[in-house]
Parts: C-alpha cells; sequence; structure tokens
C-alpha cells in the first residue's frame, strides 16, 4: 500500500500491516530510552514509503521538531552513493571495473609500486586494499582529494594487498576523484546531476555548510554524563565527500531506498545493482568487524557469511540476506539497508554520537518485518552501549600529568609525507602541536604515554596515542598509536631554546 508523501508531516504511517505501527512506537519510546535528541527514519516497502518520520528535535533543548526533510549527516552510509556513481560511469562505458586506476590517475603512487599498478576500480570499493584510513589523522591537513592521494604513498599496509578485509575509508575518496577525473566534474555534481536529482532527492546534498545556511538540519551532540551536549559539524567536504559528507533527510532517503528496491529503477540496471551488493571480501581476520554480530551473535539462527560488497556490508541473518551500511562522524550516526530478497528498506539518522543506537534501530526494524521479538536484540545494543559510554567517560576523565622540561620536546617532526612536518611546541609547562594550520592538544596521562587530540571543542575528542622516541636519553621521533612514525628534523619550539636533554617520556 502507497501511503501519502508528505514532507510536511511528521510521522507517516499506513492503516495496515501493523509492524510499521509497532515499529514507529518502539523508536520513540527507544530514542527517549537512549537519551536521543532526535531521529530520522525512512522504511521503504518493495517501492512503497511506509514510514517516514522525524522524532525529536533537531538540538537539545530546543523547540524545533525533527521533520522528514530535516538534513542529518550519513557519515559512512554515504559509500553506497560512491558506489553507485562509479557504477554509472561503467555502465557508461567509461570505468571499468577490473580496469587499473592509473589508466585515469597516472600520478597515483601507493607504498608498493605493483600494488599501484595492480589496484583496480573494484578495488576501491571492497576493502581489500590494506591501509589503515586517514580519517582522525592527517586526512583533515589535505587541502585537497588530489592531495590526500599523494599523501596515501607515505601510508604502510596493515595486511598484503587482497589478503583480508580492513575497512578503508581513503579508497572511496580515491573512487570520488576518479569520478571527478572521468565525467569532467566534482563528484558531489555528479551525483546531484546523475542521481539525486533524478530520484527526486531535493535536500540531499554533500555541503555540511550549505546544509546548516539552508535552516531546517539537526545539530550534532556527543553525551557527556548521560546528557546530550551540542557539538560543531565539522567535516572535510573538500577531501572525503565520496566516503563519508553525504547529507540527507527522511524524505529523501525513502527515494533513495527505493532504487535500490526498484533494482536500479531505470537509472542503474539491475545487472550493476547485483555487482553492487556481491560479495567481494569476507569480513575475517585481525581487522573483522563485528556491526551487528556483535549483538545479534554468528551461526545457524543468528549472523553468518558477513563480507563486504562495493560500498555494502552483506551477511546471512537467520536466511535472510541483509545488505546495509553504517555511518560514524562526530555527532551523528546512521544506518541504512535492507532485507534484500523481500525488498524491505530502512535508513536510521540520529543526530548523536550513540553509536549502537541506529544499528539497534535497523535490526529491530528487520525483525519486527519478520515477525520476530526484537527485545533480546535490543538489551544487548544497550548493554554494548552502556560500556561504551562508560569507557568514553573514563578516557575523559583520565588526570593530564605535568610533563617535566617539556621542552625537551619541542621542535620539528616528520614522516614520509602522510602528516608531512608537525612541530610540536611548548608553553607554560604544556605541550601542543600544530599539524599545517590544525592546532592538536597533547596530553601526558601516564609514565611514558602521550594523546593528542584535535582542537575542536568537544567533549570527547578522537584521541591518538603517542610514545616518544629516544635515543641516548634524546627524543629523537615520536610513533602513533596506528604504527605511523615520525622522526624529529630539528627544534623548533618554546622561546627559541629547545635543548635536547632528559633522560625518559613523559618524566
Amino acid at each position: 500500500m502507497l501511503c501519502r508523501f508528505d514532507e510536511s508531516a511528521h510521522v507517516e504511517i499506513p492503516e495496515v500491516n501493523h509492524w510499521y505501527r509497532a515499529y514507529a512506537e518502539l523508536l520513540e519510546r527507544e530514542r527517549q530510552a537512549w537519551h536521543q535528541p532526535g531521529l530520522a527514519v525512512a522504511v521503504v516497502d518493495g517501492l512503497a514509503p511506509v514510514l517516514v518520520a522525524g522524532y525529536g528535535v533537531r538540538a537539545a533543548g530546543a523547540a524545533p521538531s525533527v521533520r522528514a526533510d530535516t538534513v542529518f549527516a550519513l557519515a559512512s552510509c554515504s559509500k553506497p552513493f560512491a558506489a553507485a556513481t562509479v557504477a554509472l560511469l561503467v555502465e557508461q562505458g567509461k570505468l571499468a571495473w577490473d580496469a587499473p586506476v592509473r589508466q585515469w590517475l597516472p600520478e597515483l603512487a601507493l607504498y608498493d609500486p605493483a600494488v599501484t599498478a595492480q589496484l583496480t576500480v573494484r578495488d576501491l570499493l571492497c576493502n581489500r586494499v590494506g591501509l589503515h584510513s586517514s580519517e582522525g589523522r592527517f586526512r583533515a591537513l589535505a587541502q585537497d582529494r588530489s592531495d590526500l592521494v599523494r599523501r596515501l604513498a607515505g601510508c604502510r599496509p596493515l595486511h598484503a594487498f587482497r589478503d583480508t578485509y580492513a575497512y578503508q575509508t581513503d579508497m572511496f575518496t580515491l573512487a570520488g576523484e576518479l569520478v571527478t577525473r572521468v565525467s569532467g566534474m566534482d563528484w558531489a555534481r555528479f551525483a546531484e546531476t546523475a542521481l539525486w536529482r533524478p530520484l527526486g532527492m531535493r535536500c540531499t546534498g554533500a555541503d555540511h555548510v550549505l546544509a546548516q545556511r539552508r535552516g531546517n538540519w539537526a545539530r550534532p551532540h556527543q553525551h557527556l554524563r548521560g546528557e546530550p551536549c551540542m557539538i560543531d559539524w565539522i567535516y572535510e567536504d573538500h577531501v572525503a565527500t565520496p566516503a563519508g559528507g553525504v547529507n540527507s533527510s527522511a524524505a529523501d532517503m525513502a527515494r533513495w531506498l527505493t532504487f535500490w528496491n526498484a533494482r536500479g529503477g531505470g537509472l542503474l540496471s539491475a545487472a550493476s545493482v547485483k555487482e553492487l551488493v556481491t560479495p567481494h571480501t569476507p569480513i575475517r581476520g585481525e581487522y573483522a568487524e563485528d556491526e551487528f554480530s556483535c549483538a545479534v551473535g554468528t551461526g545457524p539462527g543468528a549472523i553468518r557469511m558477513e563480507s563486504y560488497a562495493l560500498g555494502w556490508y552483506v551477511h546471512d541473518d537467520a536466511g535472510d540476506t541483509v545488505v546495509v551500511h553504517t555511518g560514524s562522524i562526530a555527532g551523528y550516526k546512521a544506518t541504512a539497508g535492507f532485507l534484500w530478497d523481500r525488498r524491505i528498506g530502512i535508513a536510521i539518522m540520529a543526530n548523536s554520537d550513540a553509536t549502537y543506537f541506529p544499528r539497534a534501530m535497523f535490526q529491530a526494524g528487520i525483525d519486527l518485518a519478520r515477525g520476530r521479538d526484537p527485545e533480546p536484540r535490543l538489551q544487548t545494543f544497550r548493554m554494548l552501549q552502556a560500556v561504551q559510554d562508560r569507557r568514553r567517560e573514563a578516557e575523559q576523565a583520565l588526570p593530564v600529568l605535568t610533563v617535566t622540561a617539556p621542552e625537551r620536546y619541542a621542535g620539528d617532526y616528520a614522516d614520509d609525507g602522510c602528516w608531512g612536518t608537525l612541530r610540536i611546541t611548548a608553553k607554560e609547562g604544556m605541550l601542543s602541536l600544530m599539524a599545517g594550520t590544525q592546532p592538536f592538544r597533547i596530553e601526558r596521562i601516564g609514565k611514558a604515554q602521550f594523546r593528542m587530540a584535535a582542537e575542536q571543542g568537544r567533549p570527547h575528542p578522537s584521541w591518538i596515542g603517542l610514545h616518544f622516541l629516544h635515543e641516548d636519553a634524546q627524543v629523537v621521533g615520536l610513533r602513533m598509536e596506528d604504527g605511523t612514525e615520525l622522526h624529529r628534523v630539528g627544534p623548533s619550539g618554546a622561546d627559541g631554546d629547545h635543548p635536547h636533554r632528559g633522560r625518559e617520556a613523559g618524566r
């Protein structure tokens, strides 16, 4: 049954098929239980949008309600858009799945010349390249996508090429640069022309500053001592939009879900849609994720055969194929996906940092659609969120220890090109770091333990663990928790006085 699609309405529920009504009631109940400021949902059954809803408020403590056309950040739920734009160009004969990327990006140079030569268009979209992602690290330093591609040459591999699974956001950024080169227009412009406008997605874009100017947007939040606290919406649109910078609304996501339920809806062939959701990389090994199996479990009657396709996760849930993606940036979380063979699509968008909330709501929806009790899995997701919240509060509350002779650390540190040159300065007994134009604060939290985070005014910053390297009692470099090493290339810190003396980092 097609429900009336009115973007001014708060909630859309048809008069038949009671799981949608039960789901709508569950969503509001759970939003309040999880202390979520706002929530948007789209549910499509076949080609019919059956629930397009806004719950709660756009900003904690403020009156404006979330509506069907309120814009949220999709974060990595952007990746299926990136994959779809590539598929469109493959259909046009301008790209080929198994052709080398260097055919269109001849300047590309990764850590290994052999990998550079072998890297295909398909490799960009299925998380098997083996590099650590740059988000939260050096991505913010890149001037544009070309600059980020240049920096990737300094990344050391986590695993052998095509050997196993490791989530890799930068390859989707690289796919966006590929689309730009081949189409002759910026990736976001191509996505608007080829996807969003034909599908009637009027609120969808890839510019978070413009989304804020338009007014009807959900503010991002982090939870501090159990209560939502507003933060600034920050994203590197100019660099990483294909990977995680798309912004959309429940109304528009209903159209996006319908596009997939229609197996391309005339914009993309059914064959290309099948290619995009066909598993390519089994999710296993040291860098495997458990997006849903963490709560649902694994094995018969639960989740099996977790894998990554082209821009989508795919797994079997008690005999049903689930195609899904999660998204996460500071202050926003999202999940969008399908009971694929039943053609039921669900998109959940939330404006807080509760990682498990959208996943729990998606899982509850597909459980209700199959006549299953969602409560056991909801309980597990709630427990996982409580553990994460306690860990983040403990991290935030760690005592910051005094750094004796901080001027010993002041100077320039450089790597092979990912970060470039960083400058650590010492002032009034504290350390700070400047990477390009981005300031970071450095804290000592143990005998020889340090951490750094970008200065962005967040109660829960994205910390990067640091360890300073020594030779003959002198600081000669630093190592980040992901294994990145930067070597000291010269003093440049506090008041021009930078003696290289002392015994141990942190003393």
